[in-house]
């Protein structure tokens, strides 16, 4: 079967975390108001044209919905000479390009988790839901690509509801967060006094774990103050000298320690000094390699071997739903060819009828010739009967066109 001029297919570029560094992700990223002004530029005329970018710290990824790859590859030129910096839209070495139902299934993968540098990634979801959004609201949002991207939120939905996908705790920081819910459930703490020491990737990730679930106040303290001045205000917390952490630890009911030392940064006898007299046990984490808090002190620790236990039960968990997942992903795609076939079922029956407008106007012109028979009168006649025999064709068209076959190796109906 011929491709229909009208009919749109997915067409996707993108690179992630398997093809490219986190360098030249960064440098391959732009947003969806980047691409708003590049289409503007780039096809002022291609009215029809659909587009979503879905850009993470994992993947940076465009979605085009286009008739014809020839169209895609003109906007692709254009887009090159409007960004030449971006080696996305360039250098092909650490990009990926799929077509049609690939496409489709490679981001049906993503929405449910399954493409994501932490299995089951519960932040995936929304920002798909979130980069459909921002194209609808910069008018790049077409039927296909809305409906594409709806199937795709709805089978991370449903991933997630019907298996363990996106269960537990997956990183360091949530695994703490999650702990420390527990406890603070068990306890009837409404808000603790969290001290987190440290201002690198873990004590961030520990941090912004926290603060998403609102389990207490944050207060950062590190050797580097701007540092931890930094991470305080990105996540409205509080920051402290290095030297007011005795004073911050009389204070706490949690401490978290995620610093680079080659020693203990907390002795035991600090530790106990610091602490006094209390009724309640200070919880502490130690997620310090070497470790941050010497052993032996009258404390609750809680150290990086007993999380990472946490950790690999939580992917086991989510290793053991892949299975489900797929089926997830598999019946969604089939719901996506129906879709993508009815639109070229719904492109063909407009084009037929179009045709039926056009030939009934000539042969209306012609009939008129012929005698006293107002052309107009003559052309509905004509039309009329036209419609009445292509009826029963453009029904059983349309009921037949869900069974219409693709062809995986290109993805081309």
């Amino acid at each position: 079967m011929s491709e229909t001029p009208n009919r749109k297919d997915l067409f996707l570029v993108g690179m992630s975390f398997r093809t490219a560094s986190i360098e030249l992700r960064e440098s391959a990223s732009f947003t969806m108001n980047d691409l708003a002004c590049m289409v503007a530029k780039a096809h002022p005329e291609q009215g029809g044209l659909e587009a979503v970018v879905l850009s993470t710290c994992n993947r940076n990824e465009l979605y085009v919905a286009s008739p014809t790859l020839e169209a895609v590859s003109s906007w692709m030129d254009s887009f090159r000479a409007l960004r030449p910096e971006v080696p996305l839209l360039g250098d092909p070495s650490h990009a990926y390009r799929m077509r049609g139902p690939d496409a489709a299934r490679h981001l049906f993968r993503v929405a449910c988790g399954l493409e994501s540098s932490i299995l089951g990634d519960s932040q995936i979801l929304g920002q798909v839901r979130r980069a459909m959004t921002e194209s609808a609201e910069r008018g790049l949002l077409g039927a296909f690509l809305q409906k594409t991207f709806t199937l795709a939120a709805g089978a991370g939905s449903r991933a997630r509801r019907e298996s363990e996908i996106g269960q537990g705790a997956a990183s360091i920081g949530s695994a703490v967060a999650e702990m420390i819910a527990r406890r603070a459930a068990e306890r009837a703490s409404a808000s603790w006094e969290i001290l987190i020491v440290g201002a690198g990737e873990i004590a961030r990730d520990t941090g912004r774990q926290l603060a998403r679930r609102g389990l207490g106040r944050l207060t950062f303290v590190n050797r580097s103050w701007p540092r931890a001045e930094a991470l305080a205000r990105e996540l409205r917390a509080r920051s402290l000298p290095w030297a007011s952490l005795d004073e911050a630890l009389t204070r706490a009911d949690v401490l978290v320690t995620a610093a680079s030392s080659s020693t203990p940064i907390l002795s035991r006898h600090r530790l106990d000094a610091a602490l006094g007299e209390r009724s309640v046990p200070l919880l502490v984490f130690d997620l310090g390699m070497p470790r941050n808090v010497q052993p032996g002190s009258g404390c609750d620790i809680i150290d990086i071997d007993h999380i990472q236990e946490q950790r690999e039960a939580t992917f086991l968990r989510r290793r053991s739903a892949i299975p489900h997942v797929e089926r997830v992903v598999d019946e969604t795609l089939v719901a996506w060819r129906r879709v993508s076939v009815r639109q070229s079922a719904e492109v063909q029956i407009r084009n037929l009828y179009r045709a039926a407008s056009e030939v009934s106007r000539l042969a209306g012109a012609e009939l008129a010739g012929l005698g006293q028979v107002d052309p107009r009168v003559a052309e509905r006649v004509v039309l009329r009967s036209i419609k009445r025999l292509l009826h029963a064709h453009v029904r059983d068209l349309r009921e037949v066109g869900v069974s219409w076959g693709w062809n995986d190796s290109d993805g081309r109906a």
